[in-house]
């Protein structure tokens, strides 16, 4: 039976690292700095993201569209591939791809 606790008992700690999450070389350095500082990581909020100004179609430069792709798909794929392993070592925990945007 688990003792119920109060918030006051709660020891919680958080350490932001910045890090591009379409560098695989950052998120990695990003996830081992992390990983150092000891405790375990419990959550993965992929919620980095890049929305370029609208703009029509016959507009969009494929660069653009690639800067978009890295960002947001490619950067929650890195995210989950480096972090999930040292989630699993620590016990599990919760990953969550999470992306808002209201349309007008």
């Amino acid at each position: 039976m688990l003792a119920p606790m109060s918030p006051r008992s709660w020891r919680a700690r958080a350490l932001a690292v910045e890090a591009d999450v379409a560098d695989e070389a950052a998120v990695i350095q990003a996830t081992a700095e992390i990983d150092n500082a000891g405790g375990r990581i419990e959550a993965l909020v992929n919620n980095a993201a890049w929305i370029p100004p609208r703009q029509h179609i016959l507009d969009v430069q494929a660069s653009l569209l690639e800067r978009v792709l890295l960002s947001n798909v490619v950067g929650s794929f890195l995210m989950t591939k480096h972090v999930a392993p040292v989630m699993i070592r620590g016990g599990g925990g919760r990953r969550r791809w999470q992306v808002r945007r209201r349309w007008r």
